[in-house]
């Protein structure tokens, strides 16, 4: 385990890994990564280059070689990209910034089967989607895949600044000392932070709650979209990380979620993010469906005017 002290640190160990096996390929030097399309990964200079949105690239140009993007959930498109210069593939079980994108299982079983096949490295990117918050640990243990390196942040420190990479055991010899490494990664604090954290989610059995929330969460947003088919497009997500998709902008309706008393974020493709801490109490999220409930109902006869 590598700690570092964020997700975009996280994912630059991930990517010097990547590079770092692959100049120890015999014969040919490999150095190429193939990331799905609306991914983040950081602002970072090397996660920014595996980041496609140009939301997030445009000013920085030029950015690190050595990246291409295909589509989310398109295996062939991934095969597609693969050349003799091609060393992994790295992917979020679960796009945040992308609109709450879901992974399916079969695409990481799929990208796991190719990289086998072609003996590429398979990364997973669970800064946000990992720490409890799909209903599982780690955002891909639902697919069932075995990935080489793991990033995680986030929710790992509970607020307290902390980020960590975990490698496959055969590949934990390959950064020697000196080779990479943070000033403050590893500190006994934020180390200390995270096994609290670790701590609680067993304790107070945090996943199997999340997953019985997100279950009820998600069937009452469900119940919205059917009742307001003109407002909203579908639900995505897993656990507690979901989104209602809007059939347009959602900012005013974020406006006004906000000033009903129910903090939300928006995301790429109209997604308006529903993230609830997972220790959450069912009469908490009760209340926060009360305020999204009546919030759409102003929402749409404001609309009616």
């Amino acid at each position: 385990m590598l700690f570092c002290n964020s997700g975009a640190e996280a994912n630059e160990a991930l990517i010097k890994f990547a590079r770092l096996t692959g100049n120890q390929v015999p014969g040919q030097k490999k150095h190429k990564l193939i990331v799905a399309e609306n991914a983040f990964h950081g602002r970072t200079m090397g996660a920014l280059s595996a980041t496609s949105s140009s939301k997030y690239r445009n000013g920085f140009e030029p950015l690190l070689e050595g990246f291409s993007f295909a589509p989310l959930n398109d295996l062939a498109a991934f095969k597609d990209k693969i050349d003799e210069q091609t060393i992994g593939i790295m992917v979020e079980s679960i796009q945040g910034e992308g609109g709450i994108q879901v992974a399916s299982d079969s695409f990481l079983q799929g990208l796991e089967e190719i990289c086998l096949e072609k003996n590429l490295l398979f990364m997973l990117d669970e800064v946000q989607a990992g720490i409890g918050r799909t209903g599982e640990f780690l955002g891909f243990q639902k697919a069932g895949v075995k990935p080489d390196a793991v990033a995680m942040a986030k929710g790992l420190g509970g607020g307290f600044p902390i980020g960590g990479v975990w490698l496959k055991e055969k590949w934990t010899d390959i950064f020697q000392p000196g080779s990479h490494g943070t000033t403050f990664g590893g500190s006994p604090l934020a180390c200390s932070a995270a096994h609290a954290v670790l701590d609680v989610i067993e304790k107070e059995d945090l996943i199997n709650k999340t997953q019985k929330h997100g279950e009820f969460l998600q069937s009452e947003l469900e119940n919205l979209k059917n009742k307001y088919p003109d407002l909203i497009k579908e639900v995505r997500g897993r656990g507690l990380m979901l989104a209602l998709v809007m059939q347009n902008s959602p900012n005013d309706l974020i406006t006004k979620l906000r000033q009903n008393g129910l903090l939300v974020v928006g995301a790429a493709g109209n997604a308006i993010r529903f993230l609830p801490p997972l220790t959450i109490c069912n009469s908490e999220l009760k209340e926060a469906l009360e305020i999204t409930k009546n919030s759409l109902k102003e929402f749409h006869h404001e609309l009616q005017k």
